[in-house]
């Protein structure tokens, strides 16, 4: 092989080589492109819940250090679960009782107002202030937020009956909170009428689909003895689908229908028995059946 020829293989070579090694770098960048927006769509929310995982974990370790009575360890978890999210009043809830027990009144109160601030409709803290009000001796900020507590909540929390209690040693001191009672116990009965009402109407509603299902359950088994002229079955199915929707029109003109047949049959074959029996020669016989075929009266609106 020529030197020419050996210099322009190894530049094929090279040429080769290089779009190799491009095709090659290509692929290489396109996964980490793909691994990159993968992290990026998918990372925020793995992360937040890991977050709140951790929330939640320091929150768990300070209830276990506090009910031990390692009040300066439950203090510090719950600081570290509130640095992790200003807005959790849970966590502030959980400082203001802590406070309480290690006498810190005054930053328990702030905690459990930093609560109601984060969160209006965080109602354990309405309790806990109310407590905390009675406990410091400022009964009219007591009675408030017990109230609040009431107001705030739905008529069936069990610490509404609870707080109600309390608000009851209150009226010697308050008396307009007897008024204030008053309406309250009104309006739930009000709502508990209300609910029992609601109650009721779904309880008729489920009788009346489970009779309407029973009802049309009888409907097909009569068209089916109707099929086979068995008429006095089929009506029987009517009677029993009417006890249970008694005002349906369809059945009942169903009903009417099957007992018309059922005249209608009983009049041919009693026609057909005295045709018989005429040709036979058996008049007498052949005029009792003309007989009953004259006591069997046509009537359009067959009664049950």
């Amino acid at each position: 092989m020529s030197d020419a020829s050996k210099k322009l293989l190894v530049k094929k070579s090279s040429m080769y080589y290089s779009i190799f090694k491009e095709k090659l770098l290509m692929k290489f960048f396109s996964r980490i492109l793909v691994l990159f927006l993968f992290f990026c769509l998918f990372s925020e929310p793995a992360k937040a819940q890991t977050k709140s995982q951790i929330i939640e974990d320091y929150r768990a370790k300070g209830v276990e250090a506090q009910k031990e009575g390692l009040y300066d360890d439950a203090f510090a978890y719950y600081q570290k679960a509130l640095s992790l999210d200003l807005e959790r009043a849970e966590i502030y809830n959980d400082l203001g009782v802590l406070c309480e027990m290690m006498g810190n009144f005054y930053e328990a109160r702030n905690y459990y107002l930093d609560a109601l601030r984060v969160d209006k409709n965080y109602l354990a803290t309405y309790f806990n202030l109310a407590f905390y009000y009675k406990r410091q001796g400022d009964l009219a900020r007591a009675a408030q937020y017990f109230k609040e507590r009431v107001e705030r909540s739905h008529p069936e929390d069990p610490w509404v009956q609870r707080s109600l209690e309390e608000l009851k040693a209150f009226i010697p001191i308050f008396p307009d909170l007897k008024r204030w009672m008053q309406e309250y116990e009104a309006s739930f009965l009000a709502y508990r009428a209300s609910v029992l009402d609601k109650q009721l109407k779904a309880q008729e509603e489920r009788i009346n689909a489970e009779n309407l299902k029973q009802s049309e359950f009888c409907v097909q088994q009569a068209k089916l003895y109707e099929e086979q002229q068995m008429y006095e079955q089929a009506l029987a199915e009517y009677d029993k689908a009417l006890s249970r929707t008694p005002d349906s029109p369809r059945i009942i003109e169903y009903r009417r229908l099957a007992a018309m047949k059922l005249k209608e049959r009983d009049m041919k074959k009693l026609m057909d028995s005295a045709l018989e029996k005429f040709q036979a020669g058996q008049t007498g016989s052949s005029k009792e059946d003309i007989r009953q075929i004259l006591t069997i009266i046509p009537d359009e609106e067959i009664k049950r």
